[in-house]
């Protein structure tokens, strides 16, 4: 007798708070009163749904300054030394942010070392394309990356809100850049134990990848064009 609305306030608060909204008000010009059942709702301690994009915020953060601070540091370094900094410094930051915010927050119940894979992979698919700037352009490189990470990437993440909420260009970007992709990978893993986060995990991956594969090749050409320099 009564309308029934199904949402999932965990897939972001701000689309269930809008369904509701929209659909109480269509129910009640009927005369009926909807029911509203939350099948997948927020924890008590993360009522609001902000603990996602506040951990991938400071892991943004981290992997453009730390990524600024090991160019800078180790310049003279070879850029395979510094991309095992980066890789350890993703897997300490993954591991601190999984840290506050499974055990001293308590926002994220289980999945421990699935939320520290997914931090870690984000941090990798931020610094190490910034890694691959730094090779080709130098600290240039640096500026590159926190544009295209930071001032596009975040506000095109959904994170504050929802992807689908996004403007038409915005929403269309959102999940090809790593923070819109991370957004979604971590929700799924808290919160709908991984179903549907494939595409985004292939994103970050992506960014990875590409990113080391610049610098190995471009430290491979440069070692082979130095003896031929020499020779000459």
């Amino acid at each position: 007798p009564s309308p029934l609305l199904l949402v999932a306030s965990a897939a972001g608060p701000a689309v269930a708070t809008l369904l509701q909204q929209v659909f109480t008000a269509a129910a009640k010009a009927q005369g009926k009163t909807l029911v509203v059942r939350d099948l997948v709702p927020l924890p008590s301690s993360d009522s609001r749904g902000a603990t996602t994009f506040s951990m991938l915020i400071s892991l943004l953060v981290t992997g453009i300054v730390g990524s600024a601070v090991i160019y800078l540091l180790g310049r003279h370094r070879p850029p395979p030394v510094r991309l095992g900094v980066m890789v350890a410094l993703a897997i300490g930051a993954g591991l601190e942010a999984t840290l506050v915010t499974n055990v001293v927050v308590g926002a994220f119940h289980g999945h421990f070392i699935a939320v520290w894979g997914v931090a870690t992979l984000f941090v990798l698919a931020v610094g190490l394309p910034i890694a691959a700037c730094q090779v080709l352009v130098g600290a240039g490189g640096i500026a590159l990356g926190a544009v295209m990470f930071l001032v596009i990437g975040n506000p095109a993440s959904g994170g504050s809100s929802a992807p689908v909420l996004l403007p038409g260009f915005w929403r269309a970007l959102s999940q090809l850049l790593p923070p819109g992709a991370a957004i979604t990978a971590m929700r799924d893993v808290v919160y709908f134990h991984g179903h549907g986060m494939t595409h985004a995990l292939l994103v970050l991956g992506i960014y990875a990848i590409l990113g080391a594969t610049v610098v190995f090749t471009v430290q491979m050409l440069r070692a082979r064009a130095r003896p031929a320099t020499a020779s000459g």
